[in-house]
């Protein structure tokens, strides 16, 4: 049975729970606020909301250099090497202000001469012989307009200089030179030796000898080429291989003549004053006007020039001048080139005149062969001989004519008596 305390402790909890619910009869029946929004209906709006996307900002780098296009890196050219070869071995200073270029010529030769058709056996001729060896420095120094050329030949067993002189440069076109070279008279002979067509220059440049001289003159850099070419100098009159000179004493027991009081030397004691002029055009730069064999080809090319060489001899009274007039045409591997050459009294007094000429043709057939004709006579009308030459040849170029192989025939015929002659010939030129 429930105590009577019990059934009172129930009476005042049902009591306390009435009283609670009394005073609070909304929060009894109210449902909670999430509860309520989870259930009461959403409201869709009619206008359609447009809500902005929510873009993420990359973060903020320098800019990147820019790049140079193909074009411009294409035209970038490095820097020119300081040693190596371009036409002759060279060395450079970074600034190019100075050069130096290094180049050499061997020519090794075979010669075999029978004096005439009927000649004994003892009277013909034949050896072997370096023909030529040369080393040449040339270059510039300090500056592009100031250029210099060194040429020592050791050839046939002699030493000596060949060229020595320097180039300066005063205005465009026009530039002084001075010392030991070529006097411009001639095409042919001109032409550099490794440059010819045929081993050696015809025989009008022998007899009337334009050659090499001292002496000081202007000229345009004819030497390679330009469309008007032209140089005029002053020389001693004289040449490029030293002279034995001195005294004759008589031995009085013996009466042998000594020498004494020797000098070698090409400075002559007194000068024999000697002008020489050329001027020329030259139709294409590609003509290459002084190289006798069209190595590199191209269209219809030619180049003709006048030269004038007046040498005055004051101890004998005399002067003799010379007039040249020469060509030179090219076309496809084909060259011809020739000259007419007169010698007339100068003013002074009546001195030995001639008149002479030549021509020659070859052809370069597969950038490897080359056969060649030429004609030459000379009349040396104040001593009464006339000289004749018929040559012809064939060359095997190996590089260019830089290294080859050749051989001549053919006959020179003095006063109607024609020999035979028979060469061959490598080079090496560098």
């Amino acid at each position: 049975m429930i105590s009577a305390a019990a059934r009172s402790k129930s009476a005042i909890s049902r009591s306390f729970l009435a009283a609670l619910a009394l005073a609070f009869p909304a929060a009894a029946q109210q449902p909670r606020a999430d509860e309520a929004a989870a259930a009461a209906p959403v409201e869709v709006p009619s206008t359609p909301v447009e809500v902005e996307p929510v873009v993420e900002k990359a973060p903020i780098e320098p800019p990147a250099a820019p790049t140079p296009d193909a074009a411009a890196i294409h035209d970038v050219k490095p820097d020119p090497p300081l040693v190596g070869y371009e036409d002759g071995f060279f060395l450079r200073t970074p600034d190019g202000a100075s050069k130096l270029r290094i180049r050499g010529l061997v020519q090794p030769r075979f010669t075999l001469v029978e004096p005439s058709l009927t000649a004994a056996p003892g009277d013909v001729s034949a050896s072997f012989a370096v023909q030529r060896a040369q080393i040449e420095l040339v270059g510039h120094v300090f500056t592009k307009d100031i250029s210099f050329a060194l040429k020592t030949e050791f050839g046939r067993g002699a030493a000596f200089v060949k060229d020595a002189y320097l180039d300066l440069k005063i205005l465009d076109g026009v530039v002084v030179r001075a010392g030991l070279y070529k006097r411009p008279f001639q095409r042919q002979q001109l032409a550099s030796d490794w440059r010819l067509a045929f081993f050696d220059r015809n025989l009008t440049e022998e007899t009337f000898k334009g050659g090499r001289d001292i002496g000081l003159s202007l000229h345009d850099a004819l030497e390679q080429g330009p469309s008007i070419e032209w140089s005029a100098g002053v020389f001693s009159g004289t040449s490029e291989k030293p002279k034995v000179s001195g005294d004759v004493v008589i031995d009085p027991d013996g009466g042998v003549g000594v020498l004494d009081n020797v000098q070698i030397s090409n400075v002559p004691k007194l000068f024999s004053p000697t002008f020489a002029g050329r001027v020329g055009f030259n139709s294409s730069p590609a003509l290459k006007p002084y190289s006798e064999v069209d190595v590199d080809g191209g269209g219809f090319r030619f180049g003709t020039s006048l030269g004038v060489l007046d040498t005055f001899d004051i101890v004998k009274n005399t002067s003799l001048a010379r007039f040249c007039v020469d060509g030179i045409v090219k076309f496809e591997h084909f060259t011809a080139t020739g000259a007419v050459v007169l010698s007339v009294p100068g003013a002074f007094n009546e001195g030995p005149d001639g008149v002479g000429a030549f021509l020659q043709a070859g052809v370069l057939l597969q950038d490897r062969v080359s056969p060649g004709m030429r004609y030459s006579i000379v009349n040396q009308v104040a001593e009464g001989v006339i000289e004749q030459e018929i040559a012809g040849n064939l060359t095997v170029l190996l590089f260019g004519q830089n290294v080859l192989w050749g051989i001549e025939g053919g006959t020179n015929v003095v006063d109607g008596v024609p020999d035979v002659r028979f060469r061959s010939q490598a080079q090496i030129a560098f």
